[in-house]
């Protein structure tokens, strides 16, 4: 497996397993890049949605870039459960044989307060690097309805990733930063189907303004 920056170009994101065949329509309709789900902590590995090792070879085989993201907590954001997750996800992505400077995001869901998200979201970053991620690989994607403001997302969000919601949320491009994934629309089930049987979410991503570039593994 190898690393490389992704700079402008079409990308999915999915919590289905999707096969080989799924993933080799998804290339050849131009996407160049896929994200997928890794667990939280105490989930178990073989949960619906989570990519195994058996699926990450197979979307590797496609040709298509892959990153990850762990699935959102819906309850009980503190900063114990933000380390352990972190350190779940990065000792997951270890066990796969995952590069550590491979991006892997944080899908943020709505805490109720500017200090739980906060906590939870710094938490997990350092849970992340501790279990072996590089500190440039962690991101976020904050869930519509997220408490902080543009400013406080860059300002105190330990991270120098983000992916952008297609929802209507204001504070979307942190202040300063901007992002280097955008979710391409939002629609009432939150995905849409290129093909029976493929749901996925589009995304592009980008160089954000301080031109970094996501970064996700290929085969070569």
């Amino acid at each position: 497996m190898v690393t490389k920056p992704l700079g402008a170009s079409l990308g999915f994101d999915t919590s289905e397993n999707l096969t080989l065949a799924q993933y080799q329509f998804l290339k050849s309709r131009g996407f160049s890049w896929g994200c997928r789900y890794v667990p939280l902590a105490g989930q178990s590995l073989t949960s619906p949605g989570v990519i195994s090792a058996a699926e990450l070879s197979v979307a590797l085989s496609t040709g298509l870039g892959m990153m990850f993201v762990q699935f959102a907590r819906s309850s009980g954001w503190t900063a114990s459960t933000g380390l352990s997750d972190g350190q779940q996800a990065a000792s997951y992505l270890h066990s796969l044989g995952v590069p550590s400077n491979t991006c892997l995001w944080l899908d943020m869901a709505v805490a109720p307060t500017v200090q739980l998200t906060t906590d939870y979201a710094n938490a997990w970053f350092e849970g992340a690097v501790q279990a072996g991620m590089s500190a440039a690989a962690p991101g976020v994607y904050f869930e519509p309805g997220c408490p902080l403001t543009a400013e406080q997302r860059y300002q105190l969000i330990n991270v120098q990733r983000y992916w952008a919601t297609a929802a209507n949320d204001a504070a979307r491009f942190p202040t300063n930063r901007g992002c280097q994934l955008i979710q391409l629309w939002e629609s009432s089930q939150g995905e849409y189907s290129p093909e029976l049987g493929v749901e996925i979410d589009a995304d592009v991503s980008q160089f954000d303004w301080f031109k970094d570039a996501a970064v996700a593994v290929f085969n070569s």
